[in-house]
């Protein structure tokens, strides 16, 4: 009876790393949308592309309203893939869509990772609120997509102003000058 049970084990166990093998890889991509207001974020990223196609466009699906015909929207900055840079003017939102598409310079491929930020404006769409999150989508050569991550859209960090910097100093000098003339 043990060895009819350890031939069943030892067949459940290749017929699992079978299926691990043959799995597609899942992708670690991560993007941010840092939401600056409706029609500008700023786009970064994290992790990486651990897939086997390379990669030539992405598809970030239902992060904006519908698109409008025709127009394209604005990607300014030094975000990249591995050495993989948006095409300047070749991305938008699609007519009748909820879909921002951005189309690379090159393909990336497993390993690249994302470095830089751009600032990214839409002409009449709205971004989705902060905290809105979904799926982010390769289109390779063949134009097959492929899921490779996902997006989030984050609330905008804020930064002292050095000017609000300087009168919190001052009001700390003159705390720290009445006590001394108060002892």
């Amino acid at each position: 009876m043990s060895y009819v049970r350890n031939i069943a084990a030892s067949v459940f166990v290749i017929v699992a790393m079978m299926a691990a093998w043959t799995a597609p890889a899942k992708a670690v991509l991560v993007f941010e949308f840092q939401r600056l207001n409706d029609s500008q974020t700023i786009l970064s990223g994290s992790g990486s592309y651990d897939g086997v196609t390379p990669i030539e466009s992405l598809l970030f699906a239902d992060i904006a309203s519908t698109g409008n015909a025709g127009i394209i929207d604005s990607l300014v900055g030094t975000f990249q893939i591995g050495s993989v840079a948006p095409i300047p003017f070749n991305h938008f939102i699609d007519d009748g869509e909820n879909d921002y598409l951005i189309f690379l310079d090159g393909a990336f491929v497993n390993g690249d990772m994302p470095s830089g930020s751009s600032l990214a404006t839409l002409d009449v769409e709205t971004w989705n609120p902060a905290g809105s999150s979904g799926l982010v989508f390769g289109r390779a050569a063949t134009r097959q997509l492929f899921e490779i991550g996902t997006w989030e859209i984050v609330a905008p960090r804020r930064v002292p102003e050095p000017a609000a910097l300087l009168f919190v100093g001052f009001g700390l000098l003159g705390i720290s000058l009445s006590r001394r003339r108060v002892q």
